[in-house]
């Protein structure tokens, strides 16, 4: 037996599927979409994979003001880009390129800082809208393990000019038990 629906109902569903194609994009805008990469295409631009363990603090703000120039500082116009860098202790290099590779403590840049900046830029300061594509590695689980008291994760990292190094991508972290496979994807680099 086929449901038949009243007119005002057709009119009801019709006026609710218009304001979704309008306003979904808009919803959409804060979150994106996500492509998830490869560690074949991780290892294309790394320079440097580490096993790490955090250190104190693990996390450092790094302010970058959005104030046009010319124009007075408006916190709640132009709100500052926040960029939080991590702080990590270098157990061993697996692996550099074109040098020793990072010794110590360092900090490390979000891979994707600066096409968040440009994100950030584009909303706070030049008032458009953009749905990002969000490329990232899926490391949550290693990163995880890395959050542990005593935990230890192999990071690859991109040397950055501002900021020394960075991750080479979104969560670009692995599982301690991943070395060989890290160490082939890497030497297999073209």
């Amino acid at each position: 037996m086929t449901k038949h629906r009243s007119p005002q109902r057709l009119v009801r569903s019709a006026l609710a599927a218009l304001l979704a194609i309008l306003f979904v994009p808009t919803l959409c805008a804060a979150s994106g979409s996500v492509r998830y990469v490869t560690l074949k295409q991780v290892a294309q631009r790394t320079d440097a994979a580490v096993l790490v363990q955090f250190a104190e603090p693990k996390v450092r703000d790094v302010r970058i003001a959005m104030t046009p120039k010319g124009k007075k500082p408006e916190p709640k116009k132009w709100p500052d880009f926040v960029r939080q860098d991590r702080k990590l202790k270098v157990l061993r290099v697996l692996f550099a390129r074109g040098g020793s590779g990072p010794k110590g403590t360092l900090f490390v840049a979000p891979g994707d800082w600066r096409f968040m900046l440009s994100l950030h830029r584009m909303y706070h300061v030049e008032n458009r809208r953009k749905i990002p594509i969000y490329h990232r590695f899926d490391g949550r689980k290693a990163l995880k393990q890395l959050h542990r008291k005593g935990g230890k994760a192999i990071v690859l990292l991109q040397r950055d000019k501002k900021t020394g190094w960075r991750v080479a991508a979104r969560f670009a972290f692995l599982m301690p038990s991943a070395t060989k496979r890290v160490r082939a994807a890497l030497m297999a680099k073209k």
